[in-house]
């Protein structure tokens, strides 16, 4: 009994800074694409679910830097397993990555929405225009 109301307090505390970081990150989030003017409104439910997973990334880090960074674990078998904080920040890196894709804030993605037309392809065009109006 001691065992589980220790946990659920645990997970009482760990809701409250959920929600505090989760409200950092977002306003962290906005702030960072209105300076690459990519932010849109219709973006606020991807920024509300990136930001969550910022919040979990950083609760799972706390939580394996208060272990000692241990990365590994006992199993009831006597094998040896990842720790739970380990597995969790493994997977949210992965989508992190995604969803950073998604809101234009990695350089590949602010690339791909600035390209620009090379020389070449800008004289072809004019070449093309030219042709058809002929």
């Amino acid at each position: 009994h001691k065992e589980y109301r220790r946990q659920r307090q645990m997970c009482i505390r760990d809701r409250a800074k959920v929600l505090e970081y989760k409200a950092e990150f977002g306003e962290e989030v906005k702030a960072d694409m209105r300076a690459l003017n990519v932010y849109r409104p219709e973006y606020e439910k991807t920024i509300e679910i990136y930001a969550d997973m910022l919040a979990q990334y950083r609760l799972a880090w706390e939580e394996f830097v208060a272990s000692g960074c241990r990365a590994e674990c006992k199993t009831k078998a006597g094998g040896v397993r990842k720790t739970a904080a380990l597995t969790t920040m493994e997977e949210l890196r992965r989508q992190i990555g995604a969803y950073a894709d998604r809101l234009c804030l990695t350089p590949k993605t602010k690339a791909e929405k600035e390209k620009t037309v090379s020389k070449l392809e800008e004289a072809m065009g004019k070449i093309s225009k030219l042709q058809n109006s002929i």
